[in-house]
């Protein structure tokens, strides 16, 4: 990929490129052909109203990767929360058997890289973290709450 430089007014120069991964809820293979070609749009429309360039993206059925080159003025959360609430918004609205299926459409988590080359090993790992279940999650809740408590006694 080649660098696009940028000047801002002030003489400054910048060059904002992210990776970003998010995934449904459970990791759950909930979105269906339809579901990623309606995303596609509501991605696209969501970067531009931004000022965002999306430069790649693949939807998947249990996750969405994007590569995104924005401005020193947008924080990188202040984007993903704004393309993932658009999202959401849209498959609750068109697609109400969702709300059956699962609690909501997305995790809070996400992955942020700004590596030149997608982290495939990175990204792996994080998926591997995320909860396959309620349960799952509570129980990794558990285990870390533990492990706070064990460090925070033994440091006394």
């Amino acid at each position: 990929m080649k660098r696009n430089y940028q000047k801002t007014e002030y003489g400054g120069v910048y060059f904002c490129c992210y990776h970003i991964v998010w995934c449904t809820i459970f990791r759950r293979p909930i979105l269906t052909e339809a579901m990623r070609v309606r995303l596609k749009g509501v991605i696209r429309e969501s970067c531009r109203e931004q000022g965002v360039r999306l430069l790649n993206e693949q939807i998947q059925a249990e996750r969405i990767i994007l590569q995104v080159e924005t401005t020193p003025k947008h924080t990188i959360h202040q984007v993903i929360s704004r393309i993932r609430r658009n999202c959401a918004s849209i498959l609750r609205k068109e697609y109400p058997e969702l709300l059956s299926r699962v609690p909501s459409v997305f995790t809070f988590s996400y992955f942020v890289s700004t590596e030149e080359k997608f982290p495939e090993t990175k990204v792996a790992e994080w998926m591997e973290d995320q909860p396959r279940s309620a349960e799952a999650k509570a129980k990794r809740r558990e285990r870390e709450q533990g492990a706070w408590r064990k460090n925070e006694t033994g440091m006394r």
